[in-house]
């Protein structure tokens, strides 16, 4: 949803994230990628990062990006 107009989609995607990370379903580190780009606290959307970074391994610099 946010990759299609992030200005209008990407309050009910970061809500649809959210919800999914909470669960701790979010698959790839495309979605906690993703959901850093749309958070809008700094200190959650590191530790999205963070996670993302674990998740891609050695492809992190090139898919966990802000």
């Amino acid at each position: 949803r946010a990759r299609r107009d992030s200005a209008v989609e990407g309050p009910a995607a970061l809500t649809t994230l959210r919800a999914l990370a909470a669960r701790d379903v979010l698959a790839d580190p495309w979605s906690w990628a993703m959901l850093a780009r749309l958070e809008t606290d700094p200190t959650v959307s590191a530790q999205h990062l963070a996670r993302c970074q674990s998740l891609a391994g050695a492809n992190a610099r090139n898919v966990c990006t802000r």
